[in-house]
């Protein structure tokens, strides 16, 4: 489950946080369908370099950093979004 930080708490609008927390919550189902998954992975901005930092690493799906991450200057509303990353899938 996606938590948020101290330094977001009551900034971030609260369908922000829950739409982080289904995204992650859904990522979590797939392996039920019988699909293995290697973690969760952050798709941000382009132009954002905070998110850019860490849009290739696998986060294991019970240590996925919350959003907005720390240091993000879009905050509350940065963009970021979660997305699962298959087993066999190579990001690049």
């Amino acid at each position: 489950m996606a938590r948020l930080g101290p330094e977001w708490r009551g900034r971030v609008p609260p369908e922000l946080a829950e739409g982080h927390k289904r995204q992650l919550e859904e990522i979590a189902k797939i392996p039920k369908l019988g699909i293995g998954v290697q973690g969760a992975r952050i798709f941000g901005c382009p132009d954002c370099q905070i998110s850019l930092e860490h849009q290739d690493i696998v986060f294991p799906l019970g240590s996925v950093p919350a959003l907005p991450l720390p240091g993000c200057d879009r905050s509350p509303c940065c963009g970021c979004c979660y997305g699962p990353v298959l087993e066999g899938w190579k990001l690049k």
